[in-house]
């Protein structure tokens, strides 16, 4: 056993070498008595310490010391003090103080010393020097935040301000809704059916028609007039190409007057193949039935029932994007027949080609230009060929703005394959304004004048002056209200 008593006084050798002289006597019992009495702290532990402390030797019954140097010759198990007076380690089969073997379990303590309370203390228990420096900052938790300052300076770990003082993380509220943002311009447009990949949206449209004048001659006759305008379309909603099926129809009943009753219908196949995200082809066919006007010269005046048309259009398109730039190329060939209604029917074909290029000046103002071309040809003598030519310049608003717009002026001729001086010239032009006071109302004034062909016999061509307004409100998704006011005027030079 080794005893290391820290005093400050001189005597601390002494009362190291005193002990260990007597603990290493050659009486094993002698030995453990001693220690015994130390762990216990009995009256001979306590007058030991106080003859140390006095600085005088103990004298314990027993035989006399062994010399140190001798026993450190002798081959002893570093039984002899040491140079800062501390046993050195018994042998092998020495019996510990405790009274245990030297192969005892390893968690005994191996070296100790005396308490105030004369009680043996393990030295990893000691209280030393660097047991006194303030313990490393706990490890954070898993809702440690670390903020980098933006000031020069290291980072620092600090837990959330929103954490308990139990360390317990506290429920955190469900995030808000995202903000929906309508897109659709008409917030009442029919919702449509759903057909595997493609849109089905019938819709059911009726008007009431007044009229002071249903004979559209100067002996006016007023009349009142139920018009039907059921209509279905199918349109795919694949993420590329499209296919969209149209089928409409029209009927008209008056109160009075059966023989202006009109029919109509119309039927149509529209396509497009997606080639680049900017460049595609469009493709069209279509089938329109109806009756003329009774404004058309080929419908006689004194005539009971207006003649019916079958007009067959098929025709294709090339739409290129290029930046800022948009470019428009589109032909159509349609084959009119127009039945007899007394001065003979008529049957022609148009080849019509046309093309829009424009320019985005900024996302609400484009400038843009327009071109056509259509060439009539009849199959019966009674119809004079002609060529329809035109050219415009516009520029147009963003639509939807609550105020937008579109205008366009040109100019326009038509010319007879048989007598070009015969042919007509003149100026074109077209504005359009529309106002959207709320959401659900819409405002429209348009006013336009066009040349056309004409398929009036001796006619030279077709001038058409129009003005209107339309009033269009959403009462509900299935009740809209509209309101139109028009006035047109046609003439025919050359008769």
């Amino acid at each position: 056993m080794r005893i290391r008593l820290a005093f400050s006084s001189s005597a601390v050798s002494v009362a190291a070498l005193a002990v260990s002289t007597v603990l290493s006597a050659s009486v094993p019992a002698v030995a453990q008595d001693a220690a015994t009495a130390v762990n216990q702290g009995s009256a001979t532990t306590e007058r030991i310490l106080s003859e140390l402390r006095g600085g005088k030797g103990v004298d314990i019954a027993g035989p006399a010391e062994a010399d140190p140097a001798t026993a450190a010759d002798d081959g002893g198990a570093g039984t002899g003090p040491q140079q800062d007076g501390s046993l050195a380690a018994p042998a092998a089969d020495a019996a510990n103080q405790d009274g245990q073997l030297r192969d005892a379990p390893a968690n005994q303590p191996a070296d100790g010393d005396l308490s105030a309370d004369g009680k043996l203390i393990n030295p990893a228990q000691q209280p030393t020097v660097e047991d006194e420096t303030p313990p490393p900052p706990a490890r954070p938790n898993a809702r440690t935040v670390t903020v980098q300052s933006a000031a020069p300076g290291p980072a620092q770990d600090a837990p959330s301000a929103d954490d308990p003082p139990d360390g317990t993380a506290e429920p955190q509220p469900a995030p808000p809704p995202p903000q929906v943002v309508e897109t659709d311009e008409n917030p009442y447009a029919p919702v449509g059916v759903k057909i595997g990949g493609f849109l089905l949206t019938p819709n059911l449209t009726a008007d009431t028609l007044m009229t002071n004048n249903v004979l559209l001659s100067p002996v006016r006759n007023a009349d009142t007039g139920l018009v039907l305008r059921p209509s279905v379309t199918a349109e795919s909603q694949w993420s590329r190409h499209f296919v969209g099926i149209d089928l409409s129809a029209a009927t008209t009943s008056y109160a009075h007057l059966h023989s202006e009753d009109t029919e109509q219908l119309t039927a149509g196949l529209r396509g497009r193949l997606d080639l680049t995200g900017l460049a595609n082809l469009e493709g069209e066919a279509s089938y329109d039935y109806g009756q003329l006007t009774r404004s058309n010269p080929l419908v006689p005046s004194n005539a009971e029932l207006r003649p019916s048309t079958i007009t067959k259009t098929i025709g294709g398109a090339y739409n290129q994007r290029i930046n800022r730039m948009s470019l428009r190329l589109h032909g159509t060939v349609a084959d009119t027949d127009v039945g007899d209604a007394g001065s003979g029917g008529q049957h022609y074909r148009d080849g019509v080609a046309d093309f829009r290029a424009g320019y985005e000046l900024s996302p609400a103002l484009s400038l843009f230009s327009t071109g056509k071309s259509d060439a009539r040809r009849y199959s019966n003598p009674s119809g004079v060929d002609a060529t329809a030519r035109e050219l415009r310049l516009g520029l147009e608003t963003g639509h939807p703005a609550i105020l937008s717009g579109t205008l366009t002026v040109g100019a326009a001729s038509v010319t007879s394959a048989i007598s070009p001086g015969a042919g007509e010239t003149g100026f074109v032009a077209g504005a359009t304004v529309v106002w959207l006071p709320s959401a659900l109302t819409t405002l429209t004034f348009g006013a336009s004048t066009d040349l056309d062909l004409t398929d009036a016999d001796g006619a030279t061509a077709l001038r058409t002056t129009r003005v209107s307004m339309d009033l269009r409100h959403l009462f509900r998704r299935w009740l809209v209200g509209t309101l139109s006011i028009s006035e047109a005027k046609r003439t025919y030079p050359g008769i």
